[in-house]
């Protein structure tokens, strides 16, 4: 019985810890930055598309189509309607999903899908585009094991998809996490470990050029000061990642020759 009491009391002082020297367990410092690996243009027959993959494990692609006649039997409106399907593939995860289940999203998903679709609404000038309908269709290829994760690369994936289909947007939508440790300090771009240690974690959207923030999720407990500082943390880490996403569609077009 000491025995076990001694090992969950060693468990829980090196839970949500930092190793020695001020370095995290993969070497980066607490705000460091990890940049998602892009790429636009990866389906043909779509107007819009980009592969995300993130060194947590998630991989997102999007195609957008549009804008596009909306359809005779939907509900007429003389503004634009998007349109966003977030699905899971059936090996996303270790266990391979049956069509029912990618069809009926959990609780985390259907969380995910509406968030999404707040985001883009936010970001597209739908002015631009009046009696026409837009589909951003997402689907989840690998699932990494913490939700910010997978929602993160969705919102970077739809954005450059966005870009790249020659929709116009107020500016790049981009989404950032840091989490709390149990010490009170704030990391920056968590690993799945990290995350599910947290005491507590913050993830926002935000537009970062026209200094607007969408909307902020957290999970757990902080106090007023550490969200706020959690906050702008993210926001300066979003407009890293727009830069990062700027340079990816000029790659594109320099590889296109426009």
């Amino acid at each position: 019985k000491l025995q076990f009491l001694y090992l969950i009391a060693t468990w829980s002082s090196q839970r949500n810890t930092m190793p020695s020297g001020g370095k995290r367990h993969d070497g980066r410092a607490a705000h460091d930055q990890l940049m998602p690996s892009c790429k636009v243009g990866v389906t043909e027959k779509a107007q819009g598309s980009c592969y995300v993959e993130t060194a947590q494990g998630a991989k997102v692609i999007c195609s957008v189509f549009g804008p596009r006649e909306m359809g005779m039997g939907g509900e007429f409106d003389n503004s634009c309607c998007v349109k966003v399907n977030f699905s899971v593939a059936s090996f996303a995860e270790d266990v391979r999903l049956t069509k029912r289940m990618q069809r009926d999203l959990g609780p985390e998903d259907r969380h995910t899908a509406a968030c999404l679709k707040e985001t883009f609404d936010c970001s597209i000038l739908l002015n631009k585009y009046p009696k026409a309908q837009i589909d951003i269709n997402i689907l989840l290829v690998e699932r990494a094991a913490h939700s910010s994760c997978n929602f993160n690369a969705a919102v970077m994936a739809g954005t450059l998809a966005l870009v790249n289909a020659g929709i116009e947007v107020a500016d790049m939508a981009m989404s950032s996490t840091a989490c709390l440790t149990g010490e009170g300090e704030l990391l920056l771009c968590p690993t799945v470990k990290e995350a599910r240690d947290a005491a507590a974690c913050v993830t926002i959207t935000c537009l970062p050029a026209v200094g607007s923030v969408l909307s902020v999720m957290q999970t757990g407990r902080t106090t007023q000061g550490q969200t706020k500082e959690a906050i702008e943390l993210n926001c300066k880490a979003c407009v890293a990642l727009r830069t990062e996403a700027a340079n990816v569609i000029k790659e594109d077009l320099e590889r296109s020759g426009v």
